[in-house]
């Protein structure tokens, strides 16, 4: 679809994404978006933490446990202290 369509895919799981990339598909992660979403000030930190926590209570794959949003955020450089908090 992506290849189609011309589409960024949002794929988390290692092996698909890597698969799509060799294909020269665009890939964006779950985690991306949130971050950009915290740095346009359209979600809080408390909101994407919060919406984490709910993806992780079903079967979605995050790479980061419950409550572990912000830790993962700021230990790979996805968001810096200011936009953190």
């Amino acid at each position: 679809m992506g290849e189609t369509y011309g589409c960024e895919l949002v794929i988390d799981d290692g092996v698909p994404r890597r698969l799509a990339k060799e294909f020269g598909l665009n890939v964006t992660a779950t985690v991306s978006i949130l971050c950009d979403a915290i740095r346009a000030k359209k979600l809080t930190m408390v909101m994407v933490e919060s919406l984490a926590d709910d993806l992780l209570s079903g079967e979605y794959f995050l790479p980061f446990e419950k409550g572990g949003f912000r830790q993962h955020v700021l230990e790979n450089g996805l968001l810096d202290w200011d936009e953190a908090n």
